[in-house]
């Protein structure tokens, strides 16, 4: 059952990615001078 495992990795991984976009989304939409710099 090691593709379970491969699976859990795979969405830990993508939804690591999904928060750091929308970190930055959200930053530049707070700050759109700072991300056109």
């Amino acid at each position: 059952m090691e593709y379970s495992d491969h699976g859990d990795c795979a969405l830990a991984y993508f939804g690591g990615l999904l928060e750091v976009i929308l970190a930055c989304v959200k930053n530049s939409l707070i700050k759109p001078n700072m991300a056109d710099t």
